[in-house]
C-alpha cells in the first residue's frame, strides 16, 4: 500500500447456513435440529421463541422451500444457549 493511504471498512457479507451446516457445527442430529430447534419464518406465527434458531425460505413461492439460517441469527442462538462466540481478528 502506498504511504498516506486509507483503510476503507466494508460491510460484512451475509453468510446463510443450510440446517445440516448447522447441525454440524453444534454436534446435534439434523432431524432433532429442524423439528425441536428451528423456527420457520411464513410457516410458524407469532414472535420465535429465543431459544429457536429463526430459517428462512429462500427459494421461489412455487417452488420446494430451501431453509437457511444467517450468520447473525447462528450468533445469537448460540449465545442464547449459553455457547461462546469469538470473532477472529487481524492485526497488522
Amino acid at each position: 500500500m502506498p504511504p498516506g493511504h486509507r483503510d476503507v471498512g466494508l460491510p460484512p457479507k451475509p453468510f446463510l447456513y443450510t440446517p445440516d451446516q448447522v447441525a454440524t457445527l453444534v454436534s446435534l442430529d439434523e432431524r432433532s435440529l429442524r423439528s425441536r430447534m428451528l423456527w420457520y419464518e411464513g410457516r410458524e406465527v407469532g414472535v420465535p421463541p429465543r431459544d429457536k434458531l429463526r430459517a428462512i425460505n429462500i427459494s421461489a413461492p412455487e417452488n420446494k422451500p430451501e431453509w437457511r439460517i444467517s450468520e447473525q441469527e447462528l450468533i445469537r442462538w448460540m449465545k442464547a444457549k449459553g455457547m461462546k462466540y469469538y470473532e477472529r481478528g487481524w492485526a497488522r
